[in-house]
């Protein structure tokens, strides 16, 4: 079972978050809305973190300009 947490609002919660099982964090802490006519820009930007190895839903992601 791959596990989201949803409504994510503050990156400092991201490793509380992953620490109690969760695979995948959606949120404010991740993006604000993206406006559909822009949203291909916007995923051009994204990069994938390799985080653990079982499979690509579990690893993370960066929303553009991050680290």
């Amino acid at each position: 079972i791959v596990v989201v947490a949803e409504g994510d609002e503050h990156e400092a919660h991201d490793d509380h978050i992953r620490s109690v099982g969760c695979d995948l964090l959606q949120g404010y802490a991740i993006s604000r809305p993206v406006p559909a006519d822009e949203l291909e820009q916007f995923l051009d930007g994204w990069r994938w973190i390799p985080g653990d190895e079982r499979d690509a839903a579990s690893s993370s992601v960066a929303p553009p300009g991050a680290g």
